[in-house]
């Protein structure tokens, strides 16, 4: 009992009133480690087509965030410079990046962790991967993407701050389409999940 008081008060003592609400700018390195693809077999299981959706890239990022605005912070993912562990690269924006929700204590301590939840919808899927790779009887629906991971932020001075996280769970749905003689048009609903992708970023605080 005496030991649980004593957590509690250092606890109260670590915990000021939260920070005012402020936008943040701020960029990281991203490693994303999966890629995944479909493929389209007739009845004896002979390969009819593959397309490559997405390749695992490294590369860097900004962002622009806002918060804390009780216990959330809200980060649009303005662009990302993506180099390709199959060769090539490209620039994704906004939407295909995404926008992120973060939740945390509301402390003022220098370590907090977070919980963070987001999500992206890719219309268009030309940056992603090696243009070679992608079968051109394919049509691809839209991507819609939502994640889920952990970080925590060290508070390095009044200003600056650094975070580290890892998107520990994504799930990806979209639809792919393709015309192939003599099976006419063939269709598949993709969902899969994915263990996938680390950040490492500063921010620095906007305004005073």
């Amino acid at each position: 009992m005496r030991f649980c008081i004593a957590v509690m008060l250092c606890l109260a003592a670590a915990s000021q009133s939260p920070a005012t609400p402020a936008f943040r700018l701020g960029g990281r390195f991203i490693y994303d480690g999966f890629g995944h693809g479909d493929a389209f077999y007739d009845t004896s299981g002979t390969n009819l087509a593959y397309v490559m959706h997405d390749d695992a890239y490294w590369g860097g990022g900004c962002w622009l965030e806002y918060g804390p605005v009780s216990v959330f912070r809200f980060r649009l993912n303005v662009a990302e410079l993506q180099f390709f562990t199959e060769g090539g690269g490209a620039l994704a924006t906004f939407p295909t990046t995404g926008l992120d929700i973060t939740v945390e204590p509301p402390s003022r301590w220098r370590l907090v962790p977070y919980l963070l939840f987001g999500g992206a919808v890719t219309t268009y899927w030309g940056w992603q991967g090696d243009p070679g790779r992608l079968d051109p009887r394919f049509v691809l629906g839209p991507d819609y993407h939502v994640r889920f991971g952990l970080g925590a932020r060290l508070r390095l001075s009044k200003r600056m701050e650094v975070t580290a996280e890892a998107h520990v769970l994504g799930v990806d749905t979209y639809w792919v389409v393709a015309p192939i003689p003599p099976y006419g048009l063939l269709g598949t609903r993709v969902a899969g999940a994915q263990l996938y992708q680390a950040r490492l970023g500063a921010s620095w605080r906007l305004g005073q």
